[in-house]
């Protein structure tokens, strides 16, 4: 609802989080293990970080970091979190999406979600120096670049903007290749295997055979994307269609991104299909939401249009256009019913 404005979308997402065999296995059929309770802390985390971009309120961001806290103090995949909310940032300030509202939510979510990070014993100041927060770091510093760069702009020559802009850069990318490589080599800051395990799939049997010899660690087959994730992952395209090309909004972009890193990190690491499954839910939504209105339009449009003409005064208004026929419209409706219809089966047959 916050990324669509669209209602039922939000009630085909609960649907299909409510059923997809992903989560119930590592949920309540997972013996309430630390992923029941992480997965909700994620989700809401994420809701209340697309609530704060929208309405730029330091409210809705301190509930964002207070969510953020709670899945830190829960679960070891909070990494996900820190690395796809920078992603999603700098990624608007490069296609030119980057607002005051983005800025305010960020820079509360990173400097109290960071103080808060360090009461836990398990993060503690890895926060600092584990190459995992890096990403949140280097953001940090950039939208304060950015936020600099456009006062500087506004306010400063053509000539001079220039000039310092090219100095910002080579200085600010030197800096952080200096740094990293610094702290890298020194031993201070390394990426840890979980994460090499994660980016590169064959490096935990080269290095890691003990943790590569556990099942749920092992790279992720087709069969297993169909048999967790059923029908609904064929609505999957259309709803990142949807999500990028149809009238693109902060929310839906960043679903987009949540699903892209999703898929790749589940492919290295099947458990790792828990975290994809409701990105998958909330874009099949999105396409399903989409598809039935416009099915359902062409038909009512077809029973009750030419009522509706007769009674109008005026020609036909837009409104009345059909883009696809009503024969088009149940043969769309009849097939988004039998996908349906199977992946509830197939859900309650698996739970």
């Amino acid at each position: 609802m916050e990324c669509t404005n669209r209602q039922d979308a939000g009630l085909y997402a609960a649907l299909f989080i409510a059923l997809v065999p992903s989560i119930i296995s590592r949920g309540v059929a997972g013996s309430y293990d630390n992923e029941a309770v992480a997965i909700w802390a994620l989700l809401n985390t994420f809701y209340l970080w697309i609530k704060s971009c929208n309405t730029g309120s330091i409210s809705w961001s301190i509930l964002c970091t207070l969510n953020y806290f709670y899945m830190v103090a829960s679960w070891g995949g909070y990494s996900f979190i820190i690395n796809i909310i920078p992603v999603f940032v700098l990624g608007t300030m490069f296609i030119g999406k980057f607002n005051i509202k983005i800025y305010v939510a960020y820079s509360v979510f990173y400097t109290l979600g960071t103080i808060l990070s360090l009461l836990i014993i398990f993060v503690n100041y890895q926060v600092m120096r584990s190459a995992e927060h890096l990403a949140s770091h280097i953001t940090f510093v950039a939208v304060n670049v950015y936020i600099l760069a456009d006062y500087v702009r506004k306010n400063l020559k053509a000539d001079q903007i220039k000039s310092i802009l090219n100095l910002a850069v080579w200085v600010l990318g030197l800096g952080f290749i200096g740094l990293f490589g610094f702290l890298t080599v020194s031993g201070k800051s390394k990426i840890s295997g979980r994460v090499m395990s994660l980016i590169d799939p064959s490096y935990a049997n080269d290095h890691m055979p003990l943790v590569a010899s556990v099942a749920e660690h092992s790279p992720t087959k087709w069969v297993n994307y169909f048999n967790d994730l059923n029908f609904i992952i064929i609505f999957v395209p259309i709803g990142l269609y949807y999500s990028l090309v149809h009238k693109p909004t902060h929310g839906k972009l960043f679903l987009a991104i949540y699903c892209v890193f999703a898929t790749y990190f589940s492919c290295a690491m099947i458990r790792l299909m828990l975290v994809l499954a409701p990105a998958v839910c909330i874009l099949a939504a999105v396409a399903v939401s989409h598809l039935v209105g416009k099915a359902s339009k062409s038909i009512r449009l077809a029973i009750i249009g030419k009522k509706i003409q007769e009674e109008d005064s005026v020609t036909f208004r837009p409104s009345l256009k059909q883009k696809i026929t009503p024969e088009v419209g149940v043969l769309i409706i009849l097939l988004v019913t039998f996908c349906l219809k199977h992946f509830v089966v197939h859900s309650t047959m698996i739970s």
